[in-house]
């Protein structure tokens, strides 16, 4: 007998190729930190074709310590570079670099305002560091206040600059910093740090309300310096005399308006310009040699410059000039000798013979004259005549000049 087949067996024609579906664009979502020893995990959010893989990551064990790495070379890098530029900087004879603010045309760098701040202009400083020096600039105008006036007496303020304490480079902190109070005669300066440079000192009043009023008088003291074989301006005699270059250095004193040159270890520079505003003459040589009778308006060549007639304190080469005005209707001869007083009019160096006119004399004389230090320059007056007195005009002084121009 055979079984009865129950089952049914269907068949069916097989299909063409499906259209390719869309690519899934899965992105990376939330990333989550556990602590250490956990389990990590992922999941799937969203739907088909944009998804987002979300993870969550133990952390690692903390490893153990690294062996001590070798010594940076930050400070060694800033080291060669400030001698570099320590080389650009004028220097004393010692070897000593000069800090100062590199000249500008500005007057006055620090200024008062209409508070109790101090504006303080654009500049650019070379300071002292390390072997050698960094240069930095203060570009633009900076405030920094300072405080309330005292209520009696008064109190120095010090306005001063100094490097940042990175080595990176970076403009140079200003800082304002109060003295103690105390009456005016008694004011001390406040200390600023080592390797500051001090832009200005204010002496502050009691009441004043702002630093530009009566109150506040603030004086410019910064020092300059130069670029290495750079004119070196200062602002006194007294900071001239301070600044000990080597021979050939050249400096410019404002107080004076004159420049030097440094020679066998001393300043060499200005002139001397002596004025006799009034004496009489006779027949014969007249000398003008008595120090009474001349004025002496300085010019930055010493302090004692006559002995006997215009002395020269260095070797070298000079402008010498002089000139006149006398009541005279005789010819005359005015001018200098060198290291005489001989009653004789052959050995000037200098001199001028003006015909009179009108009753009066007016002649000078300019040339350039090599001289030893310690040459001394006599001026007179030498004339035929046998009458007399004449007299030198009042107002009209008779005067004689000696400038020093170079070894």
């Amino acid at each position: 007998m055979v079984d009865q087949i129950t089952d049914i067996i269907e068949f069916g024609i097989p299909g063409g190729q499906g259209e390719r579906g869309r690519d899934n664009q899965l992105k990376v979502g939330a990333v989550t930190s556990t602590p250490s020893g956990g389990a990590a995990s992922a999941s799937i959010t969203g739907t088909y074709p944009t998804q987002i893989l979300n993870l969550t990551l133990p952390r690692g064990e903390k490893g153990e310590k690294g062996d001590q790495g070798d010594e940076g070379n930050v400070t060694g890098l800033d080291s060669s570079l400030t001698a570099q530029v320590g080389g650009l900087i004028v220097r004393s004879a010692a070897g000593v670099i000069r800090p100062g603010l590199l000249h500008a045309r500005a007057p006055s760098l620090v200024v008062g305002t209409s508070t109790m701040t101090y504006s303080v202009g654009t500049f650019t400083a070379a300071f002292a560091r390390l072997s050698g020096a960094t240069v930095l600039r203060q570009a633009g105008t900076v405030s920094r206040a300072t405080t309330t006036a005292p209520t009696s007496n008064a109190r120095l303020d010090v306005i001063y600059a100094i490097p940042p304490s990175s080595d990176a480079p970076q403009t140079p902190e200003v800082v304002v910093v109060q003295g103690a109070v105390a009456p005016v005669a008694s004011l001390v300066k406040p200390a600023i740090p080592a390797g500051a440079i001090e832009l200005a000192v204010a002496q502050v009043s009691a009441g004043a309300t702002s630093t530009q009023g009566t109150g506040v008088v603030i004086t410019q003291t910064a020092p300059y310096t130069a670029t290495a074989g750079g004119v070196v301006i200062v602002r006194t005699a007294t900071e001239l005399a301070a600044w000990t270059p080597a021979d050939g250095a050249e400096a410019y004193c404002l107080e004076d308006q004159v420049k030097y040159l440094r020679i066998g270890g001393t300043w060499a520079g200005g002139g001397t310009l002596m004025i006799l505003s009034s004496a009489e003459f006779k027949a014969g040589w007249t000398i003008l040699s008595s120090a009474a009778a001349w004025s002496l308006q300085g010019r930055g060549m010493g302090s004692t410059p006559w002995r006997s007639g215009l002395v020269a304190p260095w070797s070298g080469l000079y402008d010498l000039s002089g000139g006149f005005k006398v009541v005279t209707e005789i010819p005359i001869i005015f001018g200098v000798k060198l290291n005489s007083t001989a009653a004789t009019p052959d050995d000037f160096v200098a001199s001028t013979q003006p015909a009179p006119s009108s009753g009066t004399a007016l002649g000078s004389f300019a040339r350039k004259i090599r001289l030893r230090a310690g040459d001394v320059l006599t001026p007179g007056i030498y004339t035929t005549a046998t009458n007399g007195p004449y007299g030198i005009i009042p107002g009209q002084p008779t005067w004689l000049s000696l400038d020093f121009v170079r070894p």
